[in-house]
């Protein structure tokens, strides 16, 4: 059975027995790409390895057939000596430029050169993963012998580690290697119209297995009341807080729906050439109006009191066009309200400015356009200052305050977006000294073309602005790019992961373009090249060090630190941030928290009263927290005081508990037999 699931690609880890087995490499050659690829599935490097990559022109062991035998995955990277003494014949090459992979076969992948492969016969017990799309010739496969296996590449890696063999993490994590670790604190983007027919449930419990934390839904299709579409929203919500996530309302003003666009022509924002400005898939209404914000306000105020939100994302509150004033049919804002500020305040129309035949054209006098994108960035900072303030105001259905958080493009590392776009993220991020929020960069177009080497740079350039790195997340753009990139238009495979593993090192949170963004072989991968911890083996006991919390591969009752642990489900064992040795033990806790949204400082299982048992945590988070357990619980405490808490059963017996936002101190009782 856990062969099948390892083949469908849902294992997340190997569970081989209680202690996690963890798996390590060996490159005879120089590493290269290969730290990043086996980085990005969580595997380490060991001179006992449990996997051996044979590089090109690299020496073959004498006793490589006995181990491999004995239970060594060997990865023959175009290696003809390798093949050779594996039974493999080679008989030439073949140019390739085009690969087609059984797991994507609706993926274009081409790579940037044609290059010539090795042509080679393999077993007849191989299974091939890639092929060239034109000759059929084998790129990637793999087969198993004795208790190990072989997996053939047909050509050397890339020195970037990913354009070529997309989705060769999959390959070998169908030997079952796949890190041992896994995390469940990433964020992802929803829109409802891609997704209307799925079935809420379903998504929510993939979600969950992707390591998905919170969702952040598409609102502007509930600005105004929808039978269908509003009892979908409160179905997803339900299901997914009955999963663990959390879901944030995504607000995409100055866009609020195209029904407001419809039915409030008198309000729609202008470009510099005084044409109503939709932009690209956005409907920009004229927040400079005061009437306009007041009716927007008010439909906000009912939509987040509609449906139980967890929190708001305010995203993208910026103005157009991403070209700058090269693109005058996109560049915003020209309303009347601006224009006639504007004129006040510096004596001319800033429309002027866009018309050749002006003194104050931009092409040909620069001080008016710098002085307009000055006058831009001081508006946005007003509007984000209003909203913010006003959204902060709010509470869920049930009292808690929102959870808020405020996406915008990166104007640090790709500069010129700054005046493009009209805002100052140094500037705009000084509100947080008032307003408590997540502030999410997006990474922005102009950049998806480069590695995930990007990361760590945003990361140091907010470090500096923001020195709570809570606060701070990346948005990962997972979509089809702007510019040519190989070997896939949209990330995918080793790319994704790399990604995935660099921001999980770089950022405390991060988010997702869109979680159906993703490609469905990457999936199951996610979680794993997600964590971000330091993993040990000594004996029968394991060491983890983390700094966000991290969930370890573990079957069966242990001790952590010495002591009974009940934050554990049956395949996973959960940690918060810190250092920890966890060792087996026999008995199994009466009441176990198998998983928890939010940020868990302590936990530990504790007695109550004279005979009764159960678990004791404290947990803090902006938002409110969803604590699952393994069974339906008995009396429940907050903060010293029996509270009742909403409860919401799940399939398997298990029940999910919605905990109010702030920092508290819970204690839970199992369940009286």
């Amino acid at each position: 059975m856990r062969l099948l699931w390892i083949i469908l690609g849902l294992a997340t880890a190997p569970f081989l027995g209680a202690q996690p087995v963890v798996p390590t490499y060996t490159v005879n050659g120089p590493a290269g790409p290969w730290t990043g690829i086996f980085a990005s599935m969580g595997l380490t490097v060991d001179t006992a390895p449990k996997v051996l990559v044979l590089r090109p022109d690299s020496g073959v062991p004498s006793d490589l057939g006995a181990r491999i035998e004995a239970g060594l995955i060997v990865v023959i990277e175009a290696n003809t000596a390798a093949a050779a003494a594996l039974g493999v014949t080679v008989s030439g090459t073949v140019t390739v430029r085009r690969e087609l992979d059984s797991r994507a076969t609706d993926r274009m992948m081409v790579w940037e050169e044609a290059i010539p492969v090795l042509k080679a016969e393999l077993p007849a017990t191989a299974t091939v993963f890639s092929q060239d799309r034109w000759s059929g010739t084998p790129l990637m496969a793999g087969w198993r012998r004795g208790t190990g296996g072989v997996l053939w590449l047909a050509a050397p890696v890339p020195s970037n580690g990913y354009a070529r063999f997309t989705f060769l993490p999959q390959a070998l994590a169908w030997f079952g290697l796949n890190g041992s670790l896994e995390s469940k604190r990433t964020w992802a983007f929803f829109d409802y119209a891609y997704r209307s027919r799925t079935d809420p449930e379903y998504m929510a419990r993939q979600w969950r297995k992707m390591g998905l934390s919170s969702i952040h839904a598409a609102a502007w299709y509930h600005f105004e009341p929808d039978a269908v579409r509003d009892d979908y929203l409160r179905r997803l919500i339900t299901a997914c807080h009955r999963n663990g996530i959390l879901v944030y309302a995504w607000l995409e003003y100055p866009h609020v729906s195209d029904k407001f666009w419809a039915d409030n022509p008198q309000w729609r924002d202008k470009t510099a050439q005084l044409t109503d400005a939709a932009v690209f898939w956005r409907k920009l209404m004229n927040f400079q109006n005061p009437d306009c914000v007041a009716a927007v306000k008010a439909g906000t105020k009912t939509l987040l009191s509609r449906f139980d939100w967890d929190g708001v994302n305010l995203a993208e509150l910026y103005f157009e066009s991403l070209l700058g004033p090269d693109d005058p049919a996109q560049f915003t804002p020209m309303n009347d309200n601006v224009r006639a500020t504007y004129q006040k305040k510096f004596g001319y129309d800033p429309v002027d400015i866009f018309r050749p035949a002006s003194p104050r054209f931009w092409k040909s006098a620069d001080a008016p356009l710098q002085q307009l994108y000055g006058f831009r960035r001081d508006l946005n900072h007003e509007m984000h200052d209003e909203w913010l303030t006003f959204l902060a105001g709010l509470r869920t259905v049930d009292g808690n305050p929102l959870s808020l958080s405020m996406t915008n493009v990166d104007d640090q590392y790709d500069t010129k977006v700054r005046d493009y776009l009209g805002y100052d993220n140094a500037r705009l991020v000084k509100l947080l000294d008032k307003i408590p929020f997540t502030f999410i960069i997006q990474d922005p177009a102009t950049l998806w073309h480069l590695g995930a080497e990007r990361y760590p740079k945003i990361a140091s350039l907010y470090g500096r602005l923001i020195p709570d790195s809570e606060s701070l997340a990346i948005d990962v753009n997972i979509a089809r790019r702007q510019f040519v990139a190989y070997p896939t238009e949209q990330q995918a495979g080793t790319e994704v992961l790399s990604l995935a593993r660099v921001t999980a090192d770089s950022f405390a949170q991060t988010m997702y373009y869109s979680e159906n963004s993703i490609a469905r072989p990457d999936r199951a991968l996610i979680p794993a090249a997600s964590s971000s911890a330091r993993l040990s083996q000594s004996g029968s006991s394991t060491s983890v060090e983390t700094a966000y919390g991290v969930g370890l591969a573990w079957t069966g009752p242990a001790n952590v630190n010495g002591k009974p642990w009940p934050y554990q489900s049956d395949t996973v064992l959960w940690l918060p941030a810190g250092k920890f040795t966890i060792t087996p033990r026999e008995s199994k806790p009466p009441l176990r928290l198998i998983d928890f949204n939010g940020t868990i400082r302590s936990v530990e299982e504790v007695a109550i009263g004279a005979s009764a048992t159960g678990v004791a945590f404290i947990y803090k988070s902006v938002s409110r927290s969803i604590a699952v357990l393994d069974q339906k619980p008995g009396a429940i405490w907050i903060d010293g005081k029996e509270a009742q808490p909403t409860q919401l059963p799940r399939r398997d017996g298990s029940v999910a508990l919605i905990l109010p936002a702030g920092e508290h101190w819970v204690t839970i009782a199992a369940p009286a037999k």
